[in-house]
C-alpha cells in the first residue's frame, strides 16, 4: 500500500468500546484517482488508529459488517472529498459518516419522513440546511449499521431527534464531540469540526 501524506489527524474516545479518528488529505486527490486515493487513504488512517490502540492485525472486508480478522472488533469507514474517517468498536458494529457537502432540499423532500419534513420547513435557511445534513449522516450511519437500502432507511423517521441536533448544534466549541440520545439502544456522536456523525 503506497503511502499517502494526512493532516489535521483527530482521535476520539467516544466510549470505553468505541473511537474514532479524521484526517484530511495533505493534497486533495485528483478526479482521475479520487477513490483509490479514499480507499488508500481511510486504509492507512486504520492503522494509524490500530496502532494508537497497541492492536496488530488486518481488516477483514470480506463482507459487511467490516471487521478485524483476529480481534473481531467492527470497523467503519467513510469519506467525502479530501476528508476520510474511520471508526472501531469492539463491542457491535459502528458507522461513520463525513460529509462536506450540503444535502439538498430536494432530496430531503423526496426521501426524509413527512414529520421530519415538517419540522425542518420551520427552521431558517441556514437552520434547516445544517439539519437536512445531519439527518442525512445519522441515515446514512443506521443504513450501514443495518445493511439496509438507502431509500429504506432515509424514510426512517428521525424527527425527535432534531431538537436535540439543534441545542448541540448552537454550541461554539466546534473541536468538540458531542453526544446524542438517540432513539435506539445506539449513541450518536456529532463531531462538528470534523463533519462527521458516528452511531456506535
Amino acid at each position: 500500500m503506497s503511502f499517502i501524506p494526512l493532516h489535521n489527524i483527530y482521535s476520539h474516545q467516544l466510549n470505553l468500546h468505541s473511537c474514532c479518528v479524521t484526517a484530511e488529505f495533505l493534497i486533495a486527490p485528483t478526479k482521475h484517482n479520487k477513490r483509490l486515493q479514499q480507499r488508500t487513504g481511510v486504509r492507512q488512517l486504520l492503522e494509524h488508529l490500530m496502532h494508537a490502540l497497541g492492536i496488530v492485525d488486518s481488516l477483514d472486508d470480506s463482507h459487511y459488517p467490516y471487521r478485524l480478522l483476529h480481534h473481531r472488533h467492527y470497523v467503519g469507514f467513510s469519506h467525502s472529498t479530501d476528508k476520510i474517517a474511520v471508526a472501531i468498536s469492539s463491542q457491535r458494529p459502528i458507522a461513520i459518516d463525513i460529509e462536506t457537502h450540503d444535502i439538498s432540499w430536494q432530496v430531503a423532500q423526496r426521501f426524509y419522513h413527512p414529520n421530519e419534513l415538517d419540522i425542518l420547513e420551520q427552521l431558517s435557511l441556514i437552520e434547516r440546511n445544517h439539519m437536512t445534513k445531519c439527518l442525512w449522516q445519522i441515515k446514512e450511519c443506521y443504513i450501514k449499521i443495518n445493511d439496509s437500502k438507502l431509500a429504506t432507511g432515509l424514510g426512517i423517521d428521525y424527527s425527535l431527534m432534531i431538537p436535540k441536533l439543534m441545542n448541540m448544534a448552537s454550541s461554539n466549541d466546534s473541536l468538540s464531540c458531542y453526544v446524542v440520545e438517540s432513539m435506539t439502544d445506539f449513541n450518536i456522536a456529532v463531531l462538528p469540526k470534523q463533519q462527521s456523525i458516528i452511531v456506535y
